[in-house]
């Protein structure tokens, strides 16, 4: 939120109480949860000046992954995993959430047995 929205909200107690703050939260987050499994793009678009942001991003989640790969909690079979938010209100499968993010489909679908995300 910018500045100025900020102040008139911080302003106006009686009118943006913190019930009322909290139901915008949520809402905005269920919202943004749903636009990434749905592969929709926010109404306004972030102006980011590193051209290059998504190849390092993806770059530096793929050497994560391998590092993860080679210890010995990387599980030796599939195990799939449910992503549980608030912000939703069934459970995503977290390969669908790697597909929607173009992430390596392994992300998603394997993980350390008895765990969850």
């Amino acid at each position: 939120m910018c500045r100025d929205h900020g102040k008139v909200i911080d302003s106006d107690v009686k009118h943006f109480t913190v019930s009322l703050l909290r139901q915008w939260k949520k809402e905005a987050e269920k919202e943004s949860w749903q636009r990434v499994l749905q592969g929709r793009v926010a109404d306004t678009l972030i102006v980011v000046s590193d051209a290059n942001i998504a190849v390092r991003l993806r770059t530096a989640a793929e050497q994560d992954l391998e590092v993860f790969r080679r210890t010995a909690k990387w599980p030796s079979t599939s195990v799939a995993l449910r992503l549980v938010t608030d912000a939703l209100d069934e459970p995503v499968a977290a390969d669908v959430l790697a597909r929607q993010a173009g992430i390596n489909k392994d992300w998603g679908g394997a993980g350390h047995p008895g765990r969850y995300l």
